[in-house]
């Protein structure tokens, strides 16, 4: 116990348990492609090609040349990654600087979770015990060292958690309005916790008259996100990402129908898709997480509850607010489609961290009224239990490390050897090939190509047209695609769209991995058009 108590002793034991996870991971990566460093998702890629541009001067252009694009789903990310490009940490040198980045976020993390365990009175034992769990977990270790932004989301989630709950109660805003812009631009999810922060702040200034210091920085978020929109709007044309318009139902869904408005008309449309694909979410998700989503979450709002019964003032609405952030994130799943189920249970990971402490809290609560020698016997088991997750996701992390580099890594390596510098190549996986290549890119979907996304969204023929009406300098020398979108009995226009693009070439070279765990199917093939016939 006196080790414990003493002062450093948390955050020393916090920074090696974070250090052997991430060890763990990363080693476990470097075993499956005998030493080359790679993530377990392409999309990382892309964060790193709009670093290496916006490092060179090219401000969010995909590729020298190219107008400025808002395929990056995090507008903050790739402004980090292009400090350590720009310090000549390049080529697949500044993965090294993503995986530094998120062992710090990981840090950072336990220390928080560490920290909101003495504010809702826990004893330090258990709070460190805690907190060790959290970032010794397998789940939120494959995504802190994807590659993504995964890190810094959740870390801004917890410090913006943490603070609101110290500085809202003080009545004396000091860290939060950084937190509450960080987290704002960090992922739109950002902005869901950050305005539904920022509205309750408000509440509480201007209708409940509590005098809280600077409590305008809750207009941040919201000036902020507006601020993104405006970029979008003057330097791509769109008033959202890329990103939003190819996946989104509110893009994807037709403004015709029964009334006479276009807007009405795609409330209705939306009303029925959330109607219709609601209960499958719900059987996904299920399924997916199994005891974890019927008896964990409830367990989680049990801890919530809980929590809130130890705070003072009790003015932040603790356990209210988070239901709603993960409500909106669920639903939010609802625009994902097509996609394997590790891609889609990543959204959630940034939410982890205080799933698993919500857990633990109602967990050592109910323990300690029957009899407290149980909180340790529970949080040993939780620790074994942890372990083997831990083991399970490092496993998963190797597999999809070693999907990235069979598949993209070499393709990357093929289209480097047989196409000219300037041959333009079109794929739908927009991160590996452009970043290890230097070739003009084309987005098939649209995330890092302007105004492809719509033409998506409006069918296949509409797509042809559009590659036919561009001038031949911009139609893509080569399509490297997955064949295997061509077997599928889907009836979406963007399964049409696949089956117009197989038309537009021959396969002259195929790419395939021993088993595909992260990629959605074993092969991907070169085609080249042949735009004169």
């Amino acid at each position: 116990m006196r080790l414990v108590s003493h002062k450093f002793f948390p955050i020393i034991s916090i920074a090696v348990v974070s250090l052997i996870g991430a060890s763990f991971f990363i080693m476990s990566g470097l075993k499956t492609t005998h030493g080359t460093i790679a993530t377990p998702l392409d999309d990382a890629f892309i964060h790193f090609q709009y670093a290496k541009q916006i490092s060179q001067g090219n401000w969010f252009k995909y590729f020298p040349g190219a107008p400025i694009s808002s395929g990056d789903t995090s507008f903050l990310y790739p402004l980090i990654l292009a400090v350590g490009y720009r310090a000549g940490l390049t080529g697949l040198s500044i993965i090294w600087f993503a995986y530094a980045l998120a062992l710090a976020c990981l840090v950072g993390t336990g220390y928080i979770i560490y920290a909101i365990g003495g504010y809702f009175k826990l004893k330090q034992k258990n709070a460190l015990w805690i907190a060790l769990l959290v970032i010794s977990n397998g789940w939120l270790l494959w995504g802190y060292f994807s590659g993504m932004e995964i890190a810094l989301q959740t870390f801004f989630l917890l410090a913006t958690f943490y603070a609101a709950l110290k500085e809202i109660n003080e009545k004396k805003l000091k860290w939060l309005p950084l937190w509450l812009f960080l987290l704002t631009i960090v992922r739109p999810e950002g902005f869901i916790a950050s305005a539904l922060l920022g509205t309750w702040i408000i509440v509480l200034r201007v209708f409940r008259g509590q005098k809280i210091t600077y409590w305008y920085a809750a207009f941040l978020p919201f000036l902020t996100y507006a601020a993104q929109l405006l970029f979008y709007h003057f330097t791509t044309g769109e008033w959202n990402s890329n990103t939003f318009i190819l996946k989104t139902w509110w893009y994807i869904i037709s403004s015709q129908g029964i009334f006479p408005y276009p807007l009405l008309n795609k409330f209705l449309s939306l009303s029925i898709v959330l109607a219709y694909f609601l209960p499958k979410e719900i059987a996904y998700f299920a399924n997916d997480m199994g005891l974890i989503s019927i008896i964990g979450f409830p367990i989680i709002f049990i801890g919530a509850i809980f929590a809130r019964g130890k705070e003072g003032q009790r003015s932040f609405p603790l356990t209210v607010s988070w239901i709603i952030l993960f409500i909106m994130e669920f639903l939010a799943l609802l625009n994902i489609y097509a996609v394997t189920e590790v891609t889609r249970r990543r959204y959630f990971i940034f939410l982890a961290p205080l799933a698993i402490f919500f857990t633990m809290y109602a967990v050592i609560e109910i323990a300690g009224w029957f009899n407290k020698k149980l909180i340790s016997l529970f949080l040993i088991f939780f620790t074994i239990l942890s372990l083997g997750n831990t083991v399970y996701f490092a496993r998963a992390y190797s597999f999809d490390i070693q999907n990235i580099f069979e598949m993209h890594f070499q393709v990357a390596q093929w289209v480097q050897k047989n196409t000219a510098p300037n041959d333009i190549i079109a794929m739908n996986d927009a991160g590996v090939v452009p970043y290890l290549t230097n070739r003009p890119f084309f987005d098939v979907m649209g995330l890092v190509t302007n105004k492809v996304a719509r033409v998506v969204h409006e069918g296949p023929d509409a797509f042809l047209k559009y590659i036919i009406s561009l001038p031949r300098y911009e139609r893509p020398a080569y399509f490297i695609i997955f064949p295997g979108w061509f077997d599928t009995n889907e009836t979406r226009d963007v399964i049409k769209l696949r089956a117009i693009l197989k038309q537009l070439g021959t396969p002259i070279a195929h790419f395939t991995v021993s088993n595909f765990s992260i990629v959605p199917y074993g092969t991907m093939s070169v085609l080249k058009p042949k735009w004169d016939q």
